[in-house]
């Protein structure tokens, strides 16, 4: 659902939800008890649990089915695309009200990037330092702390050859400095700074605009 969001993939499509028989001559004929025989055949190869979206609760004393994990998973997902449109119209609120210069697409990428790699390809969590509870957390965050009144919003990092390209944002009619020297805008109220990494790996910015200061 994370991929849904950023190639704008509106709908979700499960090709089989509960084909519980063996194949014969390309047929579904022979019912099968699914705790004891759990292959479901896809693309001409036996996949365990493939397709299974709910089970038979009888077995558990249940009049009905019951989900099965990749259900939870899917429902999991929804539940992460609806936190993901969430924040997203929050950059779009901003952008409408103070940040004309702000990328949208740009400040959701820096969620998708760590999720994946090479377009569609997917980490798994724990590879390539994918932390995918710190990530949700991450999310949760982000959504709750983005208002109108924002005076500062961090973009996107791109690290190159230990060289880190910080884009951040700043409210207009705030100064901003860096180490004491003071930033230009690249664009509107767009900054960039980089940042050498075998230097330090500490980036302070600090904003204001005479009556209010802040530093991040």
């Amino acid at each position: 659902s994370w991929l849904q969001m950023k190639y704008n993939i509106g709908g979700n499509l499960y090709w089989g939800a509960a084909g519980y028989a063996t194949e014969d001559e390309k047929t579904f004929e022979y019912p099968v008890d699914v705790y004891e025989y759990p292959y479901m055949k896809s693309n001409g190869r036996f996949v365990g649990g493939d397709g299974y979206l709910a089970y038979p609760g009888a077995k558990y004393g249940i009049y009905g089915p019951i989900p099965s994990m990749r259900l939870m998973s899917v429902r999991d997902g929804l539940e992460d695309y609806e936190l993901l449109y969430a924040l997203k119209e929050k950059y779009a609120a901003l952008k409408e009200s103070a940040y004309a210069d702000l990328n949208v697409e740009d400040m959701m990428q820096r969620f998708y990037s760590s999720l994946s790699y090479r377009g569609t390809n997917m980490n798994l969590d724990g590879q390539n330092g994918l932390d995918f509870s710190a990530l949700r957390t991450e999310l949760v965050r982000s959504i709750m702390e983005i208002n109108d009144d924002c005076e500062f919003v961090i973009g996107s990092t791109s690290i190159e050859e230990n060289k880190a390209t910080v884009v951040y944002y700043a409210k207009e009619g705030y100064n901003v400095t860096i180490d004491g020297k003071k930033q230009t805008p690249v664009d509107g109220n767009k900054y960039e700074y980089t940042l050498d990494l075998s230097v330090s790996e500490n980036l302070v910015v600090k904003i204001e605009n005479g009556t209010k200061s802040y530093e991040y």
